[in-house]
């Protein structure tokens, strides 16, 4: 018997009256069996693994950022191209004009659902 299995049965006894505290221990104990020896990681490897996910992470943060504003712009400018659509003098020009403001607010509500609501 390893000293984890002996730990997780001392601790089954002495905590068997609560449910909660025995699935917590056995999924411990559980994954504490279950772990594999390192692959003798050293202090150079994990910072290399830490700068590229660092790096990866603020891109897509940025990226982020930067599509999160070009969106609202462009929800602010299919607004506008309604109003414009209401200053034209014809049926045409107004269905036309119309029909862009639709397609530009669309695509940019569209976009915004993408970036943070998926």
């Amino acid at each position: 018997m390893t000293d984890t299995e002996d730990e997780f049965s001392k601790a089954r006894v002495m905590n068997s009256s609560t449910n909660e505290v025995v699935v917590i221990l056995l999924l411990s104990a559980t994954s504490c069996v279950i772990m594999e020896p390192s692959d003798k990681l050293n202090e150079e490897n994990v910072r290399a693994i830490v700068r590229d996910e660092l790096i990866g992470t603020s891109r897509t943060l940025i990226g982020t950022i930067f599509w999160t504003i070009l969106s609202v712009f462009t929800v602010l400018v299919g607004l506008q191209l309604f109003q414009l659509a209401f200053s034209t003098s014809s049926v045409l020009g107004l269905v036309g004009v119309l029909l862009a403001g639709v397609l530009v607010l669309g695509a940019s509500l569209y976009l915004l659902y993408l970036l943070h609501w998926k």
